[in-house]
C-alpha cells in the first residue's frame, strides 16, 4: 500500500490543513482498497501511515508554534527595553527641560540685575545655585531609578542584545515570583553573564 508514503510526503511538504485533505483521502482510498482485497497486512499499513502522518504533522505545527512563540518573546523584549528608553528619556527631558528652563531665566535676571541692584543679582544667583542642585538631585534620583535591577529586565535586555548580535538565545516564558532582594540578585548574575 503506497497510503503511508503519501500521507507522510503530504505532512512533510504541504501546508498542515492541506495535508491533512490529503491524509484523509489518502487514508480513506487505502482503507477502501485494504477492505475490499481483505488485506489485513494493508489495513494495518494504512493505519500506520494516518498515525505517522499525524504525528510527523502535529510534531512539525508544534515546532512552528514554538517559534513563533520565540519570535513574539523576542519582539516583546525589544518593546520592553524601547519603551524603558522613552520613558527615560521623558523622565529626563522633564526634570531637565525645567531645570534648565529656570536656569536660564534666573541667569539672565542676575545678569541684568548685576549693575542695576548688586543685592538682588546676589539672591537671584543664590536661587539659581538652589534649581541648579535641586535638578542634580532629580537627575540622580532619576538615574538610581534608571539603574533598579531586575531579573525579568536583565533577561529581556540579554535577550535583545544577543539576538540582534545574530546568537539565538533561550530563555524562559515566565519568571517565578521572586523577592525583591532575590531578583536583584539574580538580574545582576544574568548582567555579568
Amino acid at each position: 500500500s503506497v497510503a503511508p508514503f503519501v500521507t507522510c510526503i503530504a505532512v512533510a511538504l504541504s501546508a498542515w490543513r492541506h495535508a491533512l485533505v490529503v491524509v484523509i483521502a489518502a487514508t480513506a482510498v487505502g482503507l477502501g482498497v485494504a477492505l475490499l482485497n481483505n488485506d489485513l497486512f494493508g489495513v494495518v499499513m494504512v493505519l500506520m501511515g494516518l498515525a505517522l502522518a499525524l504525528a510527523i504533522g502535529l510534531g512539525m505545527r508544534y515546532e512552528a508554534a514554538r517559534e513563533e512563540l520565540r519570535q513574539a518573546e523576542e519582539r516583546t523584549a525589544v518593546l520592553a527595553v524601547a519603551a524603558e528608553r522613552e520613558r527615560i528619556g521623558r523622565d529626563l527631558h522633564d526634570i531637565l527641560g525645567h531645570s534648565l528652563t529656570a536656569i536660564v531665566v534666573k541667569a539672565d535676571l542676575a545678569e541684568r540685575l548685576a549693575t542695576r541692584d548688586p543685592g538682588a543679582a546676589a539672591e537671584q544667583i543664590r536661587e539659581l545655585a538652589a534649581v541648579a542642585r535641586q535638578s542634580l538631585r532629580d537627575v540622580r534620583a532619576t538615574a538610581a531609578g534608571m539603574r533598579e535591577v531586575r531579573l525579568a529586565s536583565e533577561i529581556a535586555a540579554a535577550r535583545a542584545v544577543l539576538t540582534s548580535a545574530g546568537l539565538e538565545c533561550r530563555t524562559p516564558v515566565a519568571l517565578p515570583v521572586l523577592r525583591d532582594a532575590d531578583s536583584e540578585l539574580l538580574g545582576y548574575a544574568v548582567r555579568e553573564a
